[in-house]
């Protein structure tokens, strides 16, 4: 083993701290790079409203919306609503473990933060998924499953449930006495053209959202840091912008304080990096 294998092994922090005076890291990257990124829609067919594929460097997630119609919430009769779901099963890596469905702090934290940047930002109009006010409204459910997980979920994870938003399709319905009725596309008579009988768009606003994860090392920023460099940062600051630059969401996973110097130094990268989609 020569000595550089050697430090990597044993003291992980040191070796990652002589790449990163020299402004790069273990794998080539300059500290403000980001890995390749790559995506498809419309993966999945039958059961799912809209799906979408993202891989960030050996990152990849999976998503699926599906449309169902219920009951409002009573504190929003006129709305409908998004839920989302992030499974990280043993199969995306060894580091996750068996934990019997039960889901970590980390996980938790990752709903959150996209259930915040999708919903409160107004990036989904839940008022225009409502059918019948108080009575019945489209819940969109988002499922992401973590097929292979190399670090930064965070940014795959929001990117995968956005473009599967802007995938999904309303199909064509009708709506009589509380009861949701969808047509059949494929009747002979039924009226509908090839776009009608394709579905409405869900009700977004026009910005698309993008999540930038930063990571904090004795004072250096890393953007989109590998799982290599996760457990070695002070800090990882996830900041949730959309096409303008508005900040959505902001989220600091565990680690060190963040100072307001620092934290705006995270904001203004974000908002000033390029664009996934």
């Amino acid at each position: 083993m020569d000595t550089a294998s050697a430090l990597r092994r044993l003291d992980p922090a040191t070796y990652l701290s002589h790449f990163v005076a020299k402004g790069v890291r273990p794998d080539g990257r300059a500290l403000d790079h980001s890995r390749p990124w790559t995506h498809r829609t419309g993966t999945l067919a039958g059961g799912a409203a809209g799906s979408a594929i993202v891989q960030l460097g050996r990152t990849r997630v999976l998503c699926r919306a599906v449309l169902r119609a219920g009951q409002p919430p009573a504190s929003a009769p006129d709305s409908g609503d998004v839920d989302i779901q992030i499974v990280t099963p043993p199969l995306c890596g060894r580091h996750h473990g068996v934990r019997g469905g039960r889901k970590t702090t980390e996980g938790l934290a990752l709903e959150a933060l996209a259930k915040q940047a999708l919903v409160r930002s107004g990036f989904v109009d839940c008022s225009g998924l409502s059918l019948s006010k108080g009575r019945l409204a489209w819940q969109v459910g988002l499922e992401c499953v973590c097929l292979s997980d190399a670090g930064n979920l965070a940014d795959a994870a929001l990117g995968a449930a956005v473009l599967a938003l802007k995938d999904a399709r309303i199909p064509p319905h009708d709506v009589e006495d509380g009861v949701v009725f969808l047509r059949d596309g494929g009747a002979e008579g039924d009226g509908m053209d090839e776009e009608e009988a394709e579905g409405a768009a869900l009700p977004l606003s026009g910005a698309a959202l993008h999540a930038t994860t930063l990571g904090v090392f004795r004072g250096h920023l890393l953007n989109d840091p590998s799982l290599e460099e996760l457990p070695l940062l002070d800090a990882a600051v996830t900041v949730v912008t959309d096409d303008d630059g508005n900040v959505c969401a902001v989220h600091k996973a565990g680690g060190a304080a963040v100072g307001p110097d620092l934290l705006e130094r995270c904001v203004d990268f974000a908002r000033s990096a390029p664009r996934r989609y």
